[in-house]
């Protein structure tokens, strides 16, 4: 049986929470050289979800609060 788990205890989700203000932060200096950082939090991303929900993830996320 498959157990679920809290949103809040969800690695995948804590980790595409960080990346995310991570790309805003960067895009918000507006400086040349933060926005060349885009592709590799875009790969960082993907490889990221990749590694987590294939060898980190074995329970789902409850439907309830």
């Amino acid at each position: 049986m498959q157990t679920s788990i809290k949103w809040y205890q969800s690695k995948t989700i804590w980790f595409n929470i960080i990346m995310t203000l991570l790309s805003v932060i960067s895009v918000l200096q507006g400086m040349e050289e933060f926005l060349e950082y885009a592709k590799l939090f875009l790969i960082i991303t993907t490889v990221g979800n990749v590694i987590l929900r294939v060898w980190f993830t074995s329970s789902s996320i409850s439907p309830t609060v």
